[in-house]
């Protein structure tokens, strides 16, 4: 029977069960045994062993305690037990009545339909975390490493649907078949969560209904352009006034409802998951375990969330919409791509030292390569441009890569960089000029673990002061080589990828030529080294930035410094720097003797026999610029006859005549071809006039943007006199 035990003066009664199955599983089940009292709070859990369990619960709840046995997986393990939990456990709840004689209670056989579910199969999951960048107008995908990636199962979606309210089963129903019925209807693109920093991602499209959601990772649903395409088995039973038929045309509607779930955000709070794995992405912002499912049913359905660690605390950077980003059904072993927008996030970069005495010269920031500045050519000017003819503006970022073990273990420990201006800003006309060092300071990244009370060890990104080096002897400027002993890694790639900064941006226009040289640590002194004699071989860049894969070539004499014995000291490059500030005006239209003034009228006589003279400055000193210029039409649009698009300066085109010293442009038209321009004649119009200049220099990353000028717009109006 039952027996009563006495603990801390409360009377309480152990209870045993015999646990059996109906029919026998394909495989072992770790089974445990739960007991809940009338209010759902847990009152006692047990394992259950060789076909047997005991609880121990007080006497006073033993009479009205509910049973559940359910297997003892990942979700019965790490979560809280509540009867929620035993539904999605598919727990089984027998039928028992507590009576004190009895000494063991023979529960009836566990059913199939609900053991089926408790058997697991393994499942692999692989991924990555990236982040989009974009360099010289192309987007590359990054890794993210050290993020956590949160790994959560969904309910299936047979759950959520059986628990589903009436009327928002109808109301599911009727906007599902709206969509099927009118698939050419444009609907806003859901956008996912908010993001925890206050701002949210929204593409800011809008698609057909028919159309795959952006974040879905699901096929393309079948597309249904009406009604009657909806096979007549579906359509009756969507369409039919039963309830109960309604709920399971749903449920076999799968591939109709699930890649349309963005469609429905009032769905969301009727899904839920379980977390199963917390994994971190290692140095290629890859990660890849096995989870274990249900074996039964559809393969696991997957959800991603990530963090990352920001300012000492782990922050959320990744919480998509549950609705448009689940991976139903996810394929095992299929990789999962997780792209991060939050822009505290840095990509990484691990830091591995080439394997010989080798040094690249790679380029400048991360959109423009030696290999895109255009080298000695028999027209000077030329020489330091990029391939696109770019000058270069603000602060240029010098890229490089090295074997720094090997030249260590040969006593190289440091480089600097020096400039010098060789011309005037035209490119030809030469000046006379000494070696400046640039000395801004270069940093490093590099990781260490450090303790964690949540997660035992988390990362840190300490950074070191490479140069320049106070404590080198023998001269200034002295930028210390990585060395072995410390994981660098790339945090910040302004920083990290940086080997020296050219500070540009006030210095007078022209070329300059940049040159580099290594340093040896030899008799308590930094010393030049010679690289003929120490087999240090320079290679350059081949190819464009950004760069997919990078090759390179040996460097011809354009780029090396060599001695009077003609061995070589160091590397250089020639850039074609200009900073100068894009302008351009706006003149009045004038016909004869009237302009058109604060009030913008002009009154021709004849619309046959007058004209407009038509004039605007679009001007840099040596043409490193373009401009639109545009005249429109009251609602008629840009007369294109009269309007420049991305035109160069200081280049005549559009029957304008050009002054290049001052950027005058000028033309005369007839009123007649202003006011009957676009397909609409007119005998009084209005004008509306626009300028922009845009500098063509580049700082390696992007457009010189701030050296654009944008004139004042201007508008006139023709009229007939009287």
């Amino acid at each position: 029977m039952g027996r009563e035990i006495d603990l801390n003066k409360q009377k309480t009664t152990l209870l045993r069960f015999s646990v059996e199955f109906d029919g026998k599983p394909e495989g072992p089940i770790s089974l445990a045994i739960y007991a809940f009292d009338r209010g759902g709070r847990l009152l006692a859990v047990a394992p259950v062993n060789d076909g047997g369990a005991e609880l121990s619960v007080l006497s006073t709840q033993a009479r009205t305690a509910h049973i559940f046995i359910a297997s003892q997986g990942e979700e019965a393990g790490e979560a809280e037990a509540t009867l929620e939990l035993m539904n999605r456990l598919y727990a089984y709840e027998p039928v028992w009545a507590f009576d004190p004689k009895t000494q063991v209670y023979k529960l009836l056989p566990i059913p199939a339909d609900l053991w089926k579910w408790w058997l697991r199969c393994r499942c692999r999951v692989r991924g990555q975390v990236v982040k989009p960048v974009i360099i010289g107008g192309v987007s590359v995908q990054q890794p993210v490493c050290d993020a956590r990636v949160h790994i959560c199962e969904v309910d299936p979606w047979f759950i959520w649907i059986r628990k589903l309210p009436d009327l928002h089963l109808l109301r599911l129903r009727d906007e599902l078949l709206e969509i099927i019925a009118n698939p050419d209807v444009v609907f806003p693109d859901p956008a996912p969560d908010p993001l925890p920093f206050g701002r949210s991602i929204s593409t800011g499209l809008l698609r057909r209904a028919g159309e795959l959601v952006e974040l879905n990772p699901q096929p393309e649903p079948p597309i249904y352009r009406s009604m009657t395409e909806l096979p007549m088995e579906s359509r009756l039973a969507l369409t039919s006034s039963s309830l109960s038929i309604v709920r399971e045309a749903l449920l076999a509607s799968r591939q109709l409802i699930l890649p349309r779930l963005c469609h429905f955000p009032w769905l969301m709070p009727f899904l839920s998951c379980d977390e199963l794995r917390v994994v971190q992405t290692d140095s290629n912002g890859r990660f890849d375990i096995t989870i274990l499912y249900r074996c039964f049913g559809d393969k696991p359905d997957l959800y991603f969330w990530v963090e990352f660690f920001i300012d000492g605390v782990w922050q959320t950077v990744y919480h998509p919409n549950m609705r448009c980003a689940t991976w139903w059904n996810y394929p095992c072993g299929s990789q999962v791509t997780i792209s991060l927008t939050d822009p505290r996030v840095t990509p990484c970069h691990p830091i591995t030292s080439l394997p010989g005495r080798d040094v690249v010269l790679v380029g400048i920031g991360a959109g423009v390569s030696v290999g895109e500045i255009k080298g000695e050519l028999p027209v000077l000017r030329e020489e330091g441009l990029t391939t696109s003819g770019q000058p270069f503006a603000s602060t240029l970022e010098l890229r490089m890569d090295m074997g720094w073990e090997t030249l260590g273990a040969l006593g190289i420990t440091h480089y600097r960089w020096f400039f010098r201006r060789v011309t005037e800003g035209d490119g030809t006309t030469p000046v006379s000029d000494v070696r400046h060092l640039m000395l801004r300071e270069v940093f490093r990244h590099y990781k260490i673990y450090v303790p964690d009370p949540v997660a035992g060890w988390r990362p840190d990104y300490p950074a070191e002061l490479m140069g320049p080096d106070a404590s080198a002897p023998g001269g200034e400027g002295w930028i210390k080589l990585l060395y072995a002993g410390k994981e660098w890694s790339v945090r910040n790639e302004h920083v990290d990828m940086a080997y020296a900064y050219f500070e540009s941006a006030s210095l007078p226009a022209g070329k300059y030529e940049l040159t580099m040289e290594l340093g040896r640590l030899s008799g308590g002194s930094v010393s030049i080294v010679d690289w003929s004699a120490l087999s240090v071989l320079p290679f350059v860049a081949a190819g464009p930035a950004p760069f997919l894969g990078m090759g390179t070539v040996p460097a011809s004499d354009d780029y090396l410094v060599k001695d009077t014995f003609g061995h070589i000291v160091g590397m250089r490059l020639v850039v074609h720097v200009d900073n100068t500030r894009c302008l351009g005006d706006i003149r009045e239209v004038h016909v004869g003797s009237e302009s058109a003034g604060p009030c913008g009228f002009i009154h021709y006589i004849d619309k046959t026999l007058s004209s407009a003279d038509i004039s605007f400055t679009a001007y840099h000193p040596y043409q490193f610029a373009t401009f639109d210029f545009s005249v429109a039409k009251g609602s008629s649009g840009v007369i294109d006859a009269v309007s420049f698009d991305d035109a160069p300066v200081g280049v005549a085109g559009k029957g304008y005549s050009n002054d290049p010293s001052s950027g005058l442009y000028a033309r005369t038209v007839p009123v007649s071809l202003l006011l009957d321009a676009n397909g609409h004649i007119c005998t009084s119009a209005a004008f509306a006039e626009n300028l922009s200049v845009y500098s063509t220099a580049t700082d390696g990353y992007q457009r010189a943007v701030w050296l654009d000028w944008y004139a004042v717009p201007k508008a006139f109006a023709l009229a007939p006199l009287s």
